[in-house]
């Protein structure tokens, strides 16, 4: 049986670039392909990223610090992945998938219990981050989606029912992708690259280059893609190497991509 001890730590490193491969060259294709319109399709794709971070979980468990990973977020993954985990219909193929998820929900936290990843990888300032992710998502928001968004002639609109669809984004973009990102790219990447010697400026650089790329699908949107996401890609990456946590930079991330809903 594998297990973190017996590891060898190179198949940890495919799994890595596995899964940067499919972010990157795998979704996109399939989106310029026009092929990513089935749901079945895109719980399959998240499905194999789901497996492939809980094994990096596991299989680092003893450096999950070291890649800026502490335990709110893996709670946060399983609980979206599991209790919040619904089929939208009765197909077999919905409900095989599902069970899936469940299944490995289990078993990464039974390994979460097993390997006393609590005292492991402990939260050191939660508030504070909390606090700062917060900070951050609003200033991005501002910065690179209200004022862009009023020159365009847009405003801010605060109604009953944008509250209601910011909410369900924000879970919405927690379980499909934000939390997949951050573990991914301001995670175990630069948790990767900071064992490899490169320096953090690099670093930063490297890992906003390659969220930028993963998210060529949405090159049409000009500002979007050439402006707002490489900044707001740098400024992630700065916040979670500076406070060696993904939180502030996860919740940065949802915020920024939930206030859509205000801008009209």
């Amino acid at each position: 049986m594998l297990t973190p001890k017996s590891f060898d730590k190179k198949v940890s490193i495919q799994i890595l670039i596995g899964l940067l491969f499919i972010r990157i060259v795998v979704v996109n294709g399939l989106k310029f392909a026009n092929l990513i319109n089935s749901y079945e399709l895109i719980e399959i794709i998240e499905l194999v990223e789901y497996v492939g971070i809980a094994l990096l979980i596991v299989f680092e468990s003893s450096f999950l610090k070291e890649n800026n990973i502490s335990v709110i977020p893996i709670y946060a993954l399983i609980f979206l992945n599991s209790i919040l985990r619904i089929p939208v219909d009765d197909s077999f193929g919905e409900w095989a998938i599902n069970i899936f998820f469940w299944v490995t929900s289990i078993a990464l936290f039974y390994c979460l219990l097993k390997e006393r990843m609590w005292n492991l990888a402990k939260e050191s300032n939660a508030i504070g981050h909390i606090f700062i992710g917060l900070v951050f998502g609003v200033i991005l928001s501002f910065f690179l989606k209200v004022i862009p968004g009023y020159v365009a002639g847009l405003g801010i609109t605060i109604s009953e029912s944008s509250l209601i669809n910011f909410f369900t984004s924000i879970i919405i973009d927690l379980q499909h992708s934000a939390i997949f990102e951050e573990l991914l790219f301001r995670g175990f990447l630069v948790g990767y690259l900071t064992k490899n010697g490169i320096s953090e400026k690099k670093i930063l650089f490297i890992q906003s280059f390659l969220f930028w790329i993963a998210h060529v699908s949405i090159i049409s949107q000009g500002f979007g893609f050439f402006i707002a996401l490489p900044l707001g890609s740098i400024v992630l990456g700065y916040l979670a190497q500076k406070h060696k946590s993904i939180l502030p930079s996860l919740l940065a991330h949802i915020l920024y991509n939930s206030f859509d809903y205000f801008i009209s």
